[in-house]
């Protein structure tokens, strides 16, 4: 696991879902407000100190909202774009009770 700077994680750009009810990232932003972030999310390293994500676009996002400069990611390695694709379907999948809207 490894602490990062929200800034330097860049979008999925095999992201399947396109978008993001708002008021559900509040209040997954609340809950990660009181309670803490349970699960990191996960990126791959790019270069110069970048990270480009894999799965957690709505726990980051809940993040920036807080104003939380830094979360906690855990740094897999994925060597082609297809690859990130599956990644995040299969997190897709897993969550099960996420729309695709």
């Amino acid at each position: 696991m490894k602490t990062i700077d929200v800034e330097r994680v860049l979008p999925n750009p095999e992201q399947p879902r396109g978008e993001f009810d708002v008021a559900q990232l509040h209040e997954l932003a609340e809950s990660i407000g009181e309670v803490g972030l349970l699960q990191p999310i996960v990126v791959k390293a790019a270069e110069d100190g970048w990270y480009v994500l894999v799965d957690g676009e709505r726990r980051l996002r809940a993040h920036k909202l807080l104003g939380r400069n830094q979360i906690e990611a855990r740094v897999i390695t994925v060597s082609n774009p297809a690859d990130m694709l599956v990644l995040a379907l299969v997190a897709k999948l897993q969550r099960g009770d996420v729309t695709p809207s």
